[in-house]
């Protein structure tokens, strides 16, 4: 990874890398949802047009519903962009619904000099506004290998509220690459992982 924010990690033999990050700040309130300061390009470069920017010159606002670009068995039969699940994995209840994400990351994030876990729920948005979760499920437990086989191609499934999610890297974030997948709430950006052997 290139960000001293991120890690991933591969689990035996499923090759699925997983998100683990860790907030550089203590827990804070967003400072607002933008202003009308410039964008800058890093974000208007690369988010696509299912994300709203707006800044106020200090911070980025990004707003989003969350819904991904990309094929999935969590839209649903008879969605277009409907694929069936991958063999071997089951899949959440629920199907993909809209959500009403707004979050504010600083232009110039600071590595805090203390450092705490990630909470539940999103902690960064991806290029395509879809959310990025940490390594834990409800109940802020690890990860099991039951709740990794629920993910799709995209290193996500749905959950509370019909929210879908990424936990890991998949085939439409970033697979083998270094590539900017989106950025967290510190406002570090998170990037694939790229094998060099």
């Amino acid at each position: 990874m290139k960000s001293t924010s991120v890690s991933g990690i591969v689990l035996s033999g499923l090759a699925i890398i997983l998100i683990m990050a860790f907030s550089c700040k203590k827990n804070s309130t967003d400072p607002g949802t933008g202003g009308t300061a410039t964008v800058p390009a890093v974000f208007t470069a690369n988010y696509k047009t299912a994300v709203t920017l707006s800044s106020d010159g200090s911070f980025v606002t990004l707003k989003s519903n969350g819904t991904p670009n990309h094929l999935t068995p969590y839209w649903g039969v008879g969605h277009p962009m409907y694929e069936a699940q991958t063999a071997g994995h089951t899949l959440t209840p629920g199907i993909i619904g809209t959500q009403n994400y707004v979050m504010t990351v600083p232009i110039a994030p600071a590595v805090a000099s203390t450092h705490e876990a990630t909470s539940l729920g999103p902690i960064g948005m991806s290029l395509n506004g879809v959310a990025i979760f940490n390594d834990r499920e409800g109940g802020n437990v690890p990860l099991d290998p039951n709740t990794i086989l629920t993910f799709d191609r995209g290193g996500a499934h749905v959950g509370p509220g019909n929210a879908y999610h990424y936990h890991s890297n998949g085939d439409f974030t970033s697979k083998d690459d270094a590539r900017l997948i989106g950025f967290l709430r510190d406002g570090f950006p998170i990037y694939g992982r790229k094998d060099t052997s």
